[in-house]
């Protein structure tokens, strides 16, 4: 996408954001009290007082959101910011094609927050939490400090704003089997109506992956399937693996993870795709679990496939 252009939408996305990114907490807060102070008057002391409006999501794989919808999506913007967030969406349809559009939501979260690089102290709660990675989003593009967002928290904010824009998306985890520990890494597919078909990003890096031989977008499980020399990350870099310093990650595709459509359940009961010429089925991992033992420990009773 040209320079122009990208910079034309992410000044589009922050003026939307910006402009009613005060509306947002402050309506919450109000909406907090009000509810609060109401239940306080009309419940026993035994009662327990729930200010949200919707039910909590049950336990899952993934945090909790105070506030979610029938599918487990964050409610974290109001609805003068929805319909903001609708307009510029269908300006961005006229002017854009589905992959600029999907490219300046990515490009905005990337641009305004930073990998971290201790991990061991990382507050991954924290920044799986919609209001205050929103919060600190906006913060950032007013010229505050950007918030530490690892793979997780980059690929959630980058989909709270993609839903918000009418664009249809699964969540992915990667899987290597290269440590001695299990390693994942996170992205997201988005669907283009255009194709009708998946395009896999990775909005820690700001890529997405084609197809080497025909320069054609591909989803999560063709790179599963596949071998990774047929394959390449695209960015502001160019394309290549060392081009936009990814060499690391090539051993991250012979397992995928697919996130129930119900954010709420999240990884639990989702199905992984392992391709057993890329991912050792039998090796021990440092709690003495192959993969599929330890898959089922952490998420339940996932739907193991092999493919190849």
């Amino acid at each position: 996408m040209p320079n122009l252009i990208k910079k034309y939408l992410l000044s589009l996305l922050a003026l939307a954001l910006l402009a009613f990114g005060g509306i947002l907490y402050a309506r919450h807060l109000r909406r907090e009290i009000a509810q609060t102070e109401n239940a306080a008057k009309s419940q026993t002391p035994d009662s327990a007082v729930n200010t949200n409006k919707v039910t909590k999501p049950a336990e899952t794989g993934n945090v909790n959101f105070p506030n979610c919808d029938e599918r487990g999506v964050p409610l974290i913007i109001s609805a003068t910011v929805k319909k903001n967030v609708a307009l510029l969406s269908a300006r961005l349809a006229e002017e854009c094609s589905h992959r600029e559009t999907v490219a300046a939501a990515i490009d905005f979260v990337h641009a305004h927050s930073y990998l971290p690089e201790d991990m061991e102290n990382y507050n991954y709660k924290k920044y799986l939490n919609a209001r205050i990675v929103q919060e600190e989003l906006l913060a950032a593009a007013q010229g505050g400090e950007k918030p530490p967002l690892s793979c997780g928290p980059r690929t959630h904010a980058s989909r709270w704003l993609l839903q918000e824009m009418g664009i249809k998306l699964r969540l992915v985890q990667f899987y290597t089997d290269r440590f001695a520990e299990v390693r994942g890494h996170r992205m997201l597919e988005a669907f283009n109506p255009d194709t009708e078909k998946g395009e896999l990003w990775d909005p820690s890096y700001n890529v997405y992956y084609e197809n080497a031989a025909t320069s054609q977008p591909v989803d999560a499980e063709t790179i599963v399937k596949g071998n990774i020399d047929d394959f390449l990350p695209v960015g502001a870099k160019g394309k290549g693996w060392q081009e936009n310093d990814l060499e690391y990650l090539r051993d991250y595709f012979g397992a995928v993870l697919f996130e129930h459509e119900d954010f709420r359940i999240g990884m639990k009961n989702a199905t992984i795709k392992i391709n057993p010429l890329k991912f050792d089925l039998d090796k021990k991992f440092a709690d003495n679990l192959t993969f599929a033992e330890w898959a089922r420990k952490c998420y339940g009773q996932p739907k193991l496939e092999l493919v190849k």
